[in-house]
């Protein structure tokens, strides 16, 4: 299968491209000009993998949360590209993918991981989960950090945080919940998540098909 996927839920243009099981990948800042960059960074990408978007068999995106117009634009470029190239496509939720993306760095010991995403919300908020050894044990939150670590996190002796976000995250806790210093934290480094997104998405596809026409961009804040 030749499959493409991106995210564009943060200030990051993230693209990772499967053909002839080889992945060709594109990642850079660009603040929020995702509709500037994302098709023409999709087609020079095919280009370099000497392929045209008429060999993909998939599209893959992220659904969110995140920046509405980044998802926004991500859902619709994805839809437009599914429907004119008549192939099928999935969204992951992003949370999931940086969860995933820990997962696989830090399940080294065989001990229970404690997965954390983080994206600022922007209003001195963050979106975030908790997840146990990948499995999601939270809502998806929009939360102040605060009351993220006394809801989820103050019970737990190690927590592995991933996302471009975890530094404010960390910023915010080390002064009003300076118990967090007792703890071991690890910062899976925030880098290009694409390829993880990749393989999800082609996991998700096999399992469950293609995504409902109904599907949209998981907003769990009003975009409003």
């Amino acid at each position: 299968m030749n499959a493409i996927a991106f995210d564009t839920a943060s200030e990051f243009l993230d693209i990772a491209l499967l053909v002839d099981d080889r992945i060709t990948l594109q990642y850079k800042e660009i603040g929020l000009k995702h509709s500037e960059y994302l098709i023409t960074s999709v087609i020079d990408l095919c280009s370099k993998a000497h392929t045209t978007l008429r060999e993909i068999d998939l599209i893959i995106c992220t659904r969110g949360p995140g920046s509405f117009t980044g998802l926004r634009i991500g859902m619709s470029a994805a839809k437009g590209l599914a429907y004119g190239l008549q192939i099928p496509i999935v969204s992951v939720p992003t949370l999931d993918v940086y969860a995933d993306y820990i997962f696989n760095h830090q399940n080294k010991s065989g001990q229970s991981i404690i997965s954390v995403p983080v994206i600022d919300a922007k209003k001195q908020r963050f979106y975030s989960a908790v997840y146990i050894d990948n499995s999601l044990i939270s809502n998806y939150l929009d939360i102040a950090a605060e009351d993220l670590y006394d809801t989820y996190l103050q019970n737990y002796s190690e927590i592995h945080f991933s996302g471009p976000d975890v530094d404010k995250l960390l910023s915010i806790l080390q002064t009003s919940r300076p118990a967090i210093g007792n703890k071991t934290t690890t910062v899976q480094p925030f880098r290009s998540i694409a390829e993880k997104l990749l393989t999800l998405g082609i996991e998700k596809f096999d399992a469950n098909g293609t995504d409902p026409i109904t599907q949209g961009p998981l907003y769990i804040r009003s975009s409003i």
